[in-house]
């Protein structure tokens, strides 16, 4: 074979003056890769979220259980005295602080934590109360006859942060030479709060002679009705002091922030813009005005839902979130019904009309059926949610 066949056949094997991919059709490919890897990445936000709801599903619905047994097995606050003397502020404790306060919760509407700065604020006003700053809970209707307030204080009862996160603040071992406590690290992933309200069970005890035969009954055989709401805590919380966990017990943030004045939730364990780099305001529960739409549906799923601001509505109208009514019922919002929104004239402009699961019950008071009433739920969509009834007076 000659040379000169001997290099077109290397030529040829080679592939060499073989057609390559043109500049068009290599753009055309990355275009394509790119549409590919954007959609790959749009799935990733929604299979986290439904990751997330996964988790809430069990884990959440755990600690709200877990919270309500904290709430109606603790024996301090559950634990009956039939030789209290109820018109004593001294003898009283748990929940008795607040059945026995005649002011409180009179018509067996929800009450929420109002912002008080110690337990010594409700001191004369009753209630629930709750730390902005920190966080922490009270209820009762605390009183000092004494001098000496730091010693004598009684009649109310407390539920600190720390009590409250999950998983809760612990030790994870303790020190091989030092013998010292070693924080465990584990930054908390939820928080839980509670509201409460009067029910009249119709539960007859014992009542001390002391008491107003009229005033037995409101006395002696109430119980509470306690809901649970169970939130992660705010995505944007940052590490300002070591870790998460450090952050929160420093004062530096707290584990739900929202505007103290507007209730708005910020997301970032602040809230309280009053200042350049922002303060910790916590994010209390909130009430609103309902109103069942039984003309545009029979089935008393479609609510008309007035907030305190208008700024509120998209809050409380969440898909997903968590409403409680004054029966101790709980729904979940399933859509915003803005079709027929603009039909029902009825409606208030500071109202957001949703379709709620399960439909609510027909209700009857005074031989009247019902159909409006009060709702509670939180700024962020709750994980979970337990309604429990404590009979602080069973035995």
């Amino acid at each position: 074979m000659s040379v000169m066949r001997m290099n077109e056949h290397l030529i040829g094997r080679l592939g060499v003056g073989r057609r390559a991919f043109t500049l068009i059709e290599v753009l055309i490919s990355v275009v394509v890769l790119s549409l590919g890897l954007l959609g790959v990445a749009a799935i990733f936000p929604f299979v986290l979220k439904q990751q997330q709801k996964a988790t809430d599903s069990v884990q959440g619905v755990t600690v709200a259980r877990s919270a309500a047994d904290q709430l109606t097995g603790n024996v301090s606050m559950t634990s009956p005295d039939y030789g209290v003397d109820l018109t004593e502020p001294a003898q009283r404790r748990g929940w008795r602080t607040l059945t026995a306060d005649a002011t409180w919760s009179p018509l067996g509407e929800w009450t929420i934590p109002q912002f008080v700065s110690s337990f010594r604020d409700l001191d004369g006003i009753g209630g629930l109360g709750i730390e902005p700053r920190t966080g922490n809970m009270f209820g009762g209707r605390p009183s000092s006859p004494s001098a000496n307030p730091d010693l004598t204080y009684t009649g109310f009862f407390s539920m600190p942060l720390s009590e409250r996160l999950w998983p809760r603040p612990g030790v994870a071992n303790i020190g091989a030479v030092s013998g010292e406590a070693k924080p465990d690290g584990i930054d908390p992933v939820y928080v839980w709060d509670f509201v409460a309200r009067r029910v009249q069970s119709g539960y007859s005890n014992p009542v001390t002679p002391s008491l107003d035969p009229n005033d037995a009954p409101r006395y002696s055989d109430d119980t509470v009705q306690i809901a649970v709401f169970v939130r992660r805590l705010d995505s944007g919380i940052r590490a300002r002091v070591g870790t998460i966990k450090q952050t929160i017990f420093s004062g530096a943030a707290v584990p739900v922030g929202a505007d103290p004045a507007t209730g708005i939730p910020s997301f970032d364990g602040l809230g309280d813009r009053s200042t350049p780099q922002g303060r910790p305001s916590y994010s209390v529960p909130q009430l609103a005005a309902y109103a069942v739409q039984t003309g545009f549906d029979p089935s008393r799923r479609l609510l008309a839902i007035a907030t305190a601001t208008p700024e509120m509505q998209r809050y409380v109208s969440q898909i997903g979130q968590k409403l409680v009514d004054d029966d101790g019922f709980v729904y979940t919002v399933e859509k915003i019904d803005d079709e027929i929104a603009a039909r029902v004239r009825a409606v208030p402009t500071n109202a957001v009309l949703v379709q709620v699961s399960p439909a609510m019950p027909a209700k009857l008071r005074n031989g009247q059926a019902v159909y409006s009433g009060t709702v509670v739920f939180t700024p962020q969509v709750p994980a979970a949610v337990e309604v429990r009834t404590v009979s602080p007076w069973r035995p």
